[in-house]
């Protein structure tokens, strides 16, 4: 129970509920600074327009996800919904799919491979075998790079 008295009061709400029976309403209303009546009446109220929307929103979110394989991130699915008609916004979707635990596939990411050794073909030094020149303009060479890319 350490940390939560610092949530949000839905959440303490929440956390009493589960927990009444263990502890009792009025001790965790006390420890977690909140009354007694608060939590009553947030136990017996009706379900928020916007709670029945996000439920819809979810379900569609989640049928998007599956039918892509969980390939789809919040940005993938919130353009589909806005093509599927939907007003929405990316934020309402992260926080919804983040609450659901739901997470797209991370993509690879492409790293370019060095090739297997020396692509270029080592030529021998002819040059060697002739020896020292033994005047100026004697011996002339050239360097040819050979390289298979």
């Amino acid at each position: 129970m350490g940390n939560v008295p610092e949530r949000s009061k839905a959440e303490r709400f929440s956390f009493i509920s589960l927990n009444r029976s263990d502890f009792g309403v009025r001790y965790l209303c006390r420890y977690l600074n909140v009354s007694p009546q608060g939590f009553y009446k947030w136990l017996n109220r009706d379900e928020s327009t916007q709670e029945i929307e996000n439920r819809r929103i979810l379900a569609c979110i989640e049928t998007i996800y599956a039918q892509h394989d969980g390939n789809y991130g919040s940005p993938r699915i919130c353009a589909e919904l806005k093509a599927n008609g939907e007003r929405i916004n990316h934020k309402r979707v992260e926080g919804l799919m983040r609450e659901a635990g739901i997470v797209g596939k991370a993509g690879r990411i492409y790293r370019r491979r060095p090739l297997p050794g020396n692509p270029c073909i080592k030529i021998q030094n002819l040059q060697k075998e002739h020896g020292m020149p033994s005047k100026p303009d004697s011996q002339w060479a050239m360097v040819i790079f050979s390289c298979d890319y």
